[in-house]
């Protein structure tokens, strides 16, 4: 099948599953440790039912959705993908491509492969940056800077990784080993590399940009010059994550970026997170993107929304 036979997300992600060896597809499609959250989200769009509404005028109509006061064609997005590249040469780029086509926004991942600058210039309207914080305040004040500098109309910080995720499936598919240099992925199981043979498309395009993992352009600024890709790797590595990142690091961002401001999957219950979005609930700039919803985020939400701040 052909991308433009596709009919519905289900045959794309059919195509997607029999490009990719399974170590790299395991990747994109799993989630962490057993994937309680993968399950949750995918209910959770079960729960909601579209109700139509007949005999209404609908020859004219429109999703267009105004957000940080511009105006996308629908209110949808395309969310951060690290190591975007290993699975499609400079894919970063094709998604700020396919995201400026429909007029969408896109947010590069912070592990992205591209730079901000190289997508800023092919979507400028549409390109936003997903921050994940290194434990080096200057690098975080160069890329905050760099994100302002490429124009774009968001920063995202994501802080729901304090500590370094377990990804089960990367741990079985011994997925560190692609990401490193090329005689280290050759060291895969030999199941695994067996496997990864009956994906040819994707093998030649591997072994034609030489193999291993893809450069973190945005991270190359960072490292010892000289550095190839898996040095770069090791050394934003080792800078992340960002464990000691308090509000005090929220409010010196906010500062620092002088458009929009996204903190995303933040869902921390009850009182503190009111009092904590209090501090910054002056500045219109400053949105919130929650993870799916916990026992106590009806709470949170409803003493964020009655309690003045300062109390």
């Amino acid at each position: 099948m052909r991308i433009d036979q596709a009919v519905n997300i289900e045959d794309l992600h059919r195509m997607a599953k029999r490009r990719l060896p399974k170590i790299a597809f395991d990747f994109i499609e799993g989630g962490l440790e057993d994937e309680r959250g993968l399950e949750t989200n995918t209910s959770a769009f079960h729960k909601h039912k579209l109700l139509p509404r007949y005999l209404v005028d609908v020859s004219t109509r429109d999703q267009t959705k105004t957000i940080f006061g511009q105006t996308f064609a629908s209110p949808f997005g395309i969310s951060p993908t690290g190591g975007a590249g290993l699975f499609r040469y400079h894919a970063d780029l094709m998604l700020a491509e396919a995201a400026r086509d429909a007029n969408i926004p896109y947010i590069m991942s912070g592990a992205s492969n591209d730079t901000i600058e190289a997508a800023a210039k092919i979507a400028p309207k549409n390109h936003w940056y997903q921050l994940y914080a290194a434990r080096d305040h200057a690098v975080n004040t160069d890329l905050i800077r760099r994100t302002a500098d490429a124009g774009l109309g968001a920063l995202v910080l994501t802080v729901d990784t304090p500590v370094s995720s377990k990804r089960e499936r990367n741990i079985r598919n011994g997925f560190a080993n692609i990401r490193g240099g090329l005689f280290q992925a050759l060291s895969l199981k030999p199941s695994i590399l067996a496997e990864a043979l009956t994906h040819p498309g994707w093998i030649v395009e591997y072994f034609k940009r030489g193999g291993g993992t893809p450069m973190l352009g945005n991270w190359e600024f960072y490292a010892p010059a000289g550095s190839d890709a898996e040095a770069v790797y090791k050394h934003s590595s080792s800078l992340r994550p960002f464990n000691a990142q308090t509000w005090r690091d929220l409010e010196a961002y906010r500062k620092l970026f002088p458009r929009a401001l996204v903190v995303k999957r933040h869902h921390e219950p009850g009182r503190r997170i009111a009092r904590a979005r209090c501090r910054l609930r002056r500045d219109p700039r400053v949105q919130s993107w929650r993870a799916p919803a916990r026992p106590g985020a009806r709470l949170a939400r409803r003493i964020a929304g009655n309690q003045g701040c300062g109390r």
